[in-house]
């Protein structure tokens, strides 16, 4: 209840906000499910999380980095839009183990499945982790491109500048009755399909693509 009165009092100020700054483009949006499903991204700036929330339209988890939760205040605040610790380097059970727990509640969890941000903006091979909560969950997992961030706010940066951003969803990957190559690590294996499909969704955001209403899963 808490997150849902701290994101619809900042939707409300953010939204002119990104508006005029970023002149944010959203893609897709029929594409999120009513329930819980796994948003996954690319991720090239600390603008990531908080401009795929506007996206999205709906309060969303996301796993940070532990070492943002060591100043009190800081963690306090995040916490109260959705973020979760996450140890970064290693498996982090608690992390995934949060992280279904918040689909089971019918939560929409934001994933970066190269478990950092590109230093350059390219994508890079993605851990195992969103596979793992992909096919342990069986929730949907909706591909998305968010694309200006890295100009926005560089990594490294600290003063935002004024950048037109654009964010688009693909149809929702569904991995309850998938496969995975024969051979391979389950985990690994639809990492890197989610991963594909994110790349996918490069020219498709340099287009745009035409809304219409929410599909059903």
């Amino acid at each position: 209840m808490r997150r849902w009165f701290c994101y619809t009092a900042t939707y409300a100020v953010a939204w002119p906000l990104f508006r005029i700054c970023f002149r944010i483009r959203v893609n897709g949006r029929h594409y999120i499910p009513r329930g819980g499903a796994i948003v996954a991204a690319n991720h090239v700036s600390y603008l990531d999380p908080p401009l795929l929330g506007y996206a999205v339209g709906r309060p969303l988890g996301f796993m940070a980095k532990s070492e943002l939760f060591r100043v009190r205040p800081f963690a306090w605040l995040i916490r109260q839009y959705g973020a979760f610790p996450v140890r970064r380097g290693k498996t982090d059970r608690r992390a995934l183990t949060e992280a279904l727990a918040r689909l089971e509640r019918g939560e929409i969890v934001l994933m970066f499945p190269e478990g950092g941000i590109s230093p350059d903006g390219s994508l890079r091979e993605p851990k195992p982790g969103i596979g793992f909560v992909a096919l342990r969950s069986g929730a949907p997992v909706v591909p998305a491109w968010i694309e200006g961030t890295q100009w926005a706010l560089p990594r490294g940066r600290w003063m935002i500048r004024p950048r037109r951003v654009t964010v688009t969803f693909g149809a929702p990957l569904d991995f309850r009755t998938w496969t995975p190559p024969e051979g391979e690590d389950p985990y690994q294996a639809a990492s890197r399909l989610i991963m594909d499909r994110i790349a996918s969704l490069r020219q498709e955001g340099a287009r745009g693509t035409p809304t219409g209403p929410r599909p059903a899963l």
